[in-house]
């Protein structure tokens, strides 16, 4: 966890509450507590412990890397998820009940949202490979033909088209979705 994550300024009033419950004397503002303080209260204010025996775990990784995501404003990803508003569901700010929820990651798989924008929680995650993250990015653009909804590279899976190929005709050639598949069905 990075120093800037523990010092951010949503956290300080945390921070202080924990200084003074775990015995590191006095809160002085302006005063710096020495580095091994700080783990030890970022450990305690986030729930990242280490009792668990998984910190070196992909998922914990994987839980820790959507925590702060969410929540640490400099956090290079932080514009994508928190400040979208998407959140991390009080819950699962502990590791261990994301755990209980979620088990184990399974090999080749990560975390997706099934609605990209819904906050994080048991109801709306679930372990995805990178193809399935793929089709569900908020970029995709979704074509609907029929009543069934999917993206170009779904479309061009389904026909057996090249996805190069229907992304020209429909971008290039200006044909609907509907003719750029009917003429590779003719063919």
């Amino acid at each position: 966890m990075s120093r800037g994550f523990m010092q951010a300024p949503e956290y300080r009033e945390r921070m202080k509450q924990i200084a003074l419950t775990k015995g590191y004397g006095k809160w002085m503002k302006g005063k710096t507590l020495s580095s091994n303080a700080r783990k030890n209260m970022s450990i305690a204010m986030t729930g990242m412990n280490t009792t668990h025996g998984m910190s070196k775990t992909p998922t914990y990784r994987i839980w820790a890397s959507m925590v702060q995501r969410c929540s640490y404003r400099k956090h290079r990803y932080y514009r994508d998820y928190g400040g979208r508003g998407i959140t991390v569901c009080e819950r699962w700010l502990r590791f261990e009940n994301f755990y209980r929820d979620m088990g184990k990651r399974p090999e080749g798989l990560t975390l997706d949202r099934i609605d990209n924008n819904d906050s994080y929680s048991p109801t709306n995650c679930q372990w995805a490979s990178r193809q399935q993250q793929a089709n569900n990015r908020r970029s995709n653009k979704t074509f609907t033909i029929n009543g069934i909804t999917r993206n170009l590279k779904q479309w061009a899976d389904a026909y057996g088209v090249s996805y190069k190929v229907l992304h020209q005709r429909i971008h290039r050639d200006g044909m609907t979705i509907a003719q750029a598949l009917l003429i590779e069905q003719e063919a």
